[in-house]
């Protein structure tokens, strides 16, 4: 196991993640109050997710509120046992119409059986749309053009940032990628800034602030603009936290790309981690056939996993060690206990009999990771093995440069891939990757996979290649030579001889490359500063912004106060481990703040989403523009057949 988390630095912790829920919670009951009785609940899973992690069963029982899935009411319709109905969703259209459906039959079943039985029926519904972050132009046009306006209450609401771990702060907008590079949504700025606002009024002004990207730069812009309106926080004398530092992911699109070795990420990858919940089938980890096949769903969490805590930020290659000798002490003990007293002392049986106590509390736990884990080297050893060889070892020739580089062959490679009909993702991961590297793919070359694309897998990915070009993950390239070799070495990113057994650098998580956004936040540790490294700060894309004077909070020089990282478009696993190490490397504790917790698949997961969305707008615009326009066309029409 790697030592990530052992030979801990003492670290003087001021942050509370219990604020943020009892924040939410407040927020949430609020809603639900302004709804007298019973009402029902329709959410979709993103949004369930979060109350999942905000309210417990028993404060949702305690709220006169029922639960059902926005899926099972669109297929099903309504249940008319409860009058008052509250829809919680993302703005989107295709939705509301789905809504608009829903709603509408359920007034025309009662209208009916009103007509059968020929007297009114006591039956007075309630509509509320809650909109999660809030209502769109689109969607006010939608519940117009639906007629919904007079029959539907309308609400916002704002989760804010959603503690996941106590050192994890996430706003778990599963498109946030999509929305801030493609549709250009500057509301997502505003959350952020008034989120920080309301951060800085429980713990005071943060006296310096760094930022990195044109998206950091613009959350600066509007903090600063509020500044003046912040008597309060301003009146405090003192915060505890010393420094913000804004990253704009933009800066280093290359970490995403990259496959992830860290634990936590390969079961992102693998099974996929909502909020900090996984689920997964019985069979994964369980040998008890019993239900094998039936989803379970558990908690990734150091509060409620200590076991979890200790593996989540290392190298998938050193956990398996780590787990078998937990279990192997586990069986020492228990074999202890079973045998025969014989000449053990009375503490000596109450220290024994505490010990196994304590690890029938984990005893799950272990088993449970033993399963994780194995499947996930099953899963990477597969039939498909060779190709995910081939494609690290790809990995590794980009970034490191090698001799084995070759731009033509990885190109023929990716080719080959399109022509086996290899799996979508796989093809675009190494595309971007190569992108990065080359300042985009040269233009005979880009025609030719865009040709593969078409031949096998259909017009659709072309699109979806023109939006990954829009947000500057592939696109066709103008000659110009790439800056990311000299990123690379300027911020010595590389080490291809870390321990991944006894890491002393950030590099481990992936075996030997740095994430960026990890060596930025390590010069603030170390110097305090970006001054020093102004000249390499420049080549990296977007404006930058840092303190020309560090102010420290404390004339102590060795008190440390706490750091608010925000990463603005989303944070993979792998740099959440690399910040994990860095605060215990430094013994400062780091808060992470971030819009969604992100990976390639799910970059490439939302922006085909996106497209898809996108076309359905655009058919539904389309429609009401020719709404619009046929009274006008049907009199151009009668003045035809007179002539």
């Amino acid at each position: 196991m790697s030592n990530t988390e052992e030979e801990k630095k003492e670290i003087n912790r001021i942050f509370d993640s219990q604020i943020f829920i009892d924040y939410l919670k407040s927020k949430l009951i609020s809603l639900f109050d302004t709804v007298q009785g019973q009402k029902l609940l329709i959410a979709d899973q993103d949004i369930l997710k979060i109350l999942s992690m905000v309210l417990d069963n028993e404060q949702i029982k305690e709220n006169g509120i029922q639960i059902s899935t926005l899926e099972s009411i669109i297929e099903g319709g309504l249940s008319d046992q409860i009058n008052h109905i509250v829809f919680f969703i993302p703005p989107k259209t295709e939705i509301l119409a789905q809504l608009n459906t829903v709603i509408k039959n359920q007034q025309q079943e009662l209208y009916s059986l009103q007509n059968k039985k020929k007297k009114s029926i006591n039956k007075d519904f309630t509509y509320i749309i809650v909109f999660w972050p809030q209502k769109t132009i689109l969607c006010d046009e939608a519940l117009e053009r639906l007629q919904l306006k007079g029959i539907v209450q309308v609400k916002d609401f704002n989760f804010d940032l959603v503690p996941l771990e106590d050192d994890l702060l996430s706003y778990e907008m599963s498109s946030s990628f999509f929305d801030l590079y493609l549709r250009n949504d500057l509301n997502m700025y505003y959350y952020i800034s008034e989120s920080i606002q309301r951060l800085q009024a429980v713990f005071g002004q943060i006296p310096n602030v760094f930022a990195k990207g044109d998206g950091a730069k613009v959350v600066l812009n509007i903090l600063q603009q509020e500044k003046d309106l912040q008597k309060e926080v301003q009146s405090r004398p003192n915060s505890d936290i010393e420094s913000l530092i804004l990253i704009d992911r933009s800066v280093d699109l290359v970490t995403p790309c990259l496959y992830q070795m860290v634990y936590e990420a390969q079961i992102d990858e693998q099974y996929g981690i909502e909020g900090n919940i996984c689920r997964v089938q019985k069979s994964v980890i369980s040998s008890d056939p019993k239900d094998a096949n039936q989803q379970t769903a558990f908690r990734l969490n150091a509060k409620f996993s200590p076991l979890f805590k200790d593996i989540r930020s290392s190298h998938i290659n050193t956990v398996s060690g780590y787990l078998q000798n937990q279990y192997m002490e586990q069986k020492k003990v228990f074999s202890q206990a079973s045998s025969k007293s014989g000449n053990k002392t009375l503490e000596e049986l109450d220290d024994l009999k505490n010990k196994v106590a304590k690890l029938k509390q984990v005893q799950p736990d272990i088993e449970r990771h033993l399963g994780l884990n194995q499947n996930i080297f099953e899963i990477l050893n597969n039939k498909k093995s060779i190709q995910f060889v081939r494609e690290q070892e790809i990995q590794k020739q980009i970034l490191l440069q090698t001799e084995e580089y070759n731009y033509k062959n990885i190109l023929d490679y990716i080719d080959l891939q399109c022509a086996i009909e290899a799996p979508i993702e796989n093809v675009f991961r190494l595309l971007t990757l190569l992108n990065q590297f080359e300042n985009g793919i040269k233009a005979k070359e880009y025609d030719r996979i865009r040709r593969s694309i078409l031949t096998a897998y259909g017009f659709d990915k072309l699109v979806t290649l023109d939006l990954f070009a829009q947000c500057n993950l592939i696109r066709k390239g103008d000659g110009s030579k790439s800056i990311q070799e000299k990123i690379i070495r300027k911020f010595n990113l590389l080490d291809p001889e870390v321990d991944i057994n006894n890491p002393q650098d950030t590099s481990y998580v992936f075996g030997g490359f740095s994430p960026l956004i990890a060596r930025l936040v390590e010069q603030i540790l170390k110097t305090n500063s970006w001054k020093d490294i102004k000249e390499n700060l420049n080549l990296i894309p977007g404006q930058s912004s840092y303190p020309e004077k560090y102010k420290s909070l404390s004339s102590n020089k060795t008190a440390k106060n706490a750091i608010f990282l925000f990463v603005i478009g989303g944070i993979t696993y792998s740099e959440i481990a690399a910040i994990r190490y860095l605060s215990q490397k430094y013994g400062r504790e780091i808060i992470i703040g971030t819009t969604q917790i992100l990976n390639f698949k799910k970059i490439y997961q939302q922006i085909y989403k996106g497209q898809q969305e996108n076309s359905e707008i655009e058919t539904q615009s389309l429609e009401m523009f020719q709404l619009q326009k046929q009274p006008e066309g049907g009199k151009d029409d009668k003045k035809k057949k007179k002539k």
